[in-house]
């Protein structure tokens, strides 16, 4: 995943979370899904692991995805 254009000028949880939103509408990500855990991903894109909670956060607030304590944040079904 790499961030669009318009990142430069939002934050980057933001962007990342653009980008998934994007990612899950599309189809590329399907529902029930379990996303990277946020380790993972702050590693691959070089952020923080609290940019990855907040991106991850933001898809939870479009209703794109949901977090299970201990278990992870997966996709929701968007029917």
């Amino acid at each position: 995943m790499q961030p669009n254009a318009s990142a430069k000028t939002q934050a980057k949880y933001q962007a990342i979370a653009h980008e998934l939103a994007q990612t899950i509408r599309n189809g590329q990500l399907a529902a029930g899904e379990k996303l990277l855990p946020h380790r993972v991903l702050a590693q691959r894109l070089g952020v923080t692991t609290n940019t990855i909670s907040r991106a991850y956060a933001s898809l939870e607030q479009q209703g794109l995805a949901t977090a299970r304590v201990g278990d992870g944040t997966y996709v929701r079904n968007l029917d």
